[in-house]
């Protein structure tokens, strides 16, 4: 649903952000990506993690690791 409400606010900005993505199960983030590819977006979730397991790009202490 949040997703749909990004697309329709800002159609021509193709980047959502979501904010303390820990709290999306692995149901919720395949649902916002699935949303996403559907409309042509990137969206970057917003993690603390302790590791690079899943992660895309991890920064730490405002540096790409």
């Amino acid at each position: 649903m949040s997703v749909a409400i990004g697309v329709a606010l800002n159609p021509q900005l193709k980047v959502l952000l979501i904010r303390n993505g820990n709290m999306l199960d692995k149901a919720s983030l395949a649902s916002v990506a699935e949303q996403a590819e559907a409309a042509g977006m990137q969206v970057w979730v917003e993690m603390v993690a302790e590791d690079k397991d899943g992660m895309t790009v991890m920064m730490v202490d405002g540096e790409v690791v």
